[in-house]
């Protein structure tokens, strides 16, 4: 059995930011990592597909939008 898993840190500063990451079983949504913690796991796609994510800060002024191709075990950060 194997855990297909990559981090994500969080790493939007000045302003802050949150996360929504496309879900790797369900192309085209999105599933918000939240706030609570700035290092959060993600499953890998069985696929190896590049996952869609969203940036937004907290007033919604600022948003980014991009692809992010995951590797198991891969720790990948996220700024503005």
């Amino acid at each position: 059995m194997a855990f297909q898993w990559a981090l994500i840190v969080n790493k939007l500063e000045k302003p802050l930011g949150r996360i929504r990451i496309e879900n790797p079983e369900q192309p085209g949504v999105m599933q918000d990592l939240g706030v609570s913690s700035p290092v959060l796991g993600v499953q890998v796609p069985d696929d190896g597909r590049s996952l869609k994510y969203t940036c937004t800060d907290d007033s919604g002024e600022k948003t980014k939008t991009d692809y992010v191709k995951l590797e198991a075990g891969q720790r990948h950060e996220i700024k503005w």
